[in-house]
């Protein structure tokens, strides 16, 4: 197994006190890892505190770019709210989260 074929583990930390930078952070960065050949991505979003639609948009934005080349993405450990949000939107259906 090479490196881009190992899943490789992304900590989504807060960008501060209002956590506007994980959006971006991840549209970035998961479509670097992409660009890199990784095949398998796995979201650590168990730091964030503050979860919104932005936040929401930009999984979806990244788990689409990543099907599209056919890679995978999950979440880990996402926090409450996270996990409410996905729920009531029925995107839990389509991305895969992993509490460990």
């Amino acid at each position: 197994m090479t490196d881009v074929e190992r899943p490789i583990v992304v900590t989504v930390e807060p960008g501060g006190d209002d956590d506007l930078e994980p959006p971006a952070f991840l549209i970035r960065g998961v479509r670097s890892l992409l660009d890199e050949g990784h095949c398998q991505i796995l979201l650590d979003v168990a730091q964030l505190s503050h979860v919104d639609s932005l936040l929401l948009a930009a999984i979806v934005q990244v788990y689409v770019s990543a099907v599209k080349r056919g890679a995978m993405v999950k979440l880990l450990n996402p926090p409450k709210r996270l996990r409410e949000l996905m729920t009531v939107t029925k995107i839990d259906t389509v991305i895969e989260s992993v509490t460990t």
